[in-house]
C-alpha cells in the first residue's frame, strides 16, 4: 500500500494457488484512487489498455474523455501480456495516466525489459507458502470461528495441501462435502476424516494415472 500511495510500480511472484489474486483483491478494495484489476490470462492481441482504463472514468471526465484519476492498474497473470502491453503500461505510467502499477505473476520478473525493471527496482515481493498456524487461522476466520475442523486435523490438511492456501481451501470444502455425504454424526472433523477423503483422492489418483500408463 505504501508503494502504491508513493506512485510507484511493484511485482508481486509466487507459484499458483499462494494467494496472489486475493492480494491484489484486497489492494483493490484498499488502495486510495481508482484500482482496476486486469486479468491478462486469456487477454487477446488485440486488447486496448487505454479503452479499459478510460472505461472505469466517472461521468464526469467521461464527457471530456480524459482518464479516471489517480489510477492503480494491479495486473495479474503478467505473464501471459506481451510485451507491447507491458511497454504500452509501462508508457502510461511515465505520462502520469496511470498512477501506480503493480505486477503479479508465477513466475520471477525475467520476461520483463530491462527498462521495466528498472523502474520497479527493489520493490519486489515474493509470497510464500502458509506455516501450519498460518493455515488453521485462515480457516479460523473464514468459518467465522466456526470451523468444524479439529487443530491436528487442521494441520493434517495444511501438510496434504503443500501449505498453498487454495489448495487448503479447495480440500476444506472437498472434507465438508465428504463428511456431509456420509451423514457424519459427531461434532467435529478429525484426522481420520482427513486421511479418509484425501488418502482416497491420492489413491483414486494414483489409478488414473495407472489407466494412462
Amino acid at each position: 500500500l505504501d508503494y502504491l500511495d508513493s506512485g510507484n510500480m511493484c511485482f508481486i511472484h509466487g507459484e499458483s494457488g499462494v494467494g496472489k489474486t486475493s492480494m491484489l483483491r484486497w489492494l483493490e478494495s484498499k488502495a486510495k484512487g481508482t484500482a482496476i484489476y486486469l486479468d491478462c490470462e486469456g487477454v487477446s492481441n488485440d486488447f486496448d489498455i487505454n479503452s479499459y482504463i478510460k472505461a472505469h472514468r466517472s461521468l464526469w471526465r467521461g464527457l471530456f474523455g480524459n482518464y479516471p484519476s489517480n489510477v492503480i492498474l494491479l495486473v495479474d497473470e503478467s505473464q501471459d501480456s506481451s510485451k507491447e502491453l507491458r511497454n504500452k503500461i509501462k508508457l502510461l505510467w511515465e505520462s502520469g495516466n496511470i498512477k501506480s502499477v503493480v505486477f503479479s505473476q508465477t513466475d520471477t520478473a525475467e520476461n520483463m525489459s530491462k527498462a521495466l525493471k528498472n523502474r520497479i527496482g527493489s520493490r519486489i515481493l515474493r509470497l510464500g507458502k502458509m506455516s501450519k498456524e498460518d493455515a488453521f487461522e485462515m480457516v479460523e476466520m473464514r468459518t467465522q470461528g466456526k470451523s468444524p475442523f479439529g487443530k491436528e486435523a487442521m494441520y493434517l490438511i495444511g501438510e496434504k495441501s503443500g501449505y498453498l492456501p487454495r489448495k487448503i481451501l479447495e480440500n476444506c470444502e472437498r472434507i465438508c462435502i465428504e463428511f456431509s455425504r456420509r451423514g457424519g454424526k459427531k461434532k467435529s472433523i478429525d484426522i481420520y476424516d482427513v486421511e479418509n477423503t484425501l488418502g482416497k483422492t491420492r489413491k483414486n489418483h494414483e489409478i488414473k494415472e495407472k489407466n494412462i500408463k
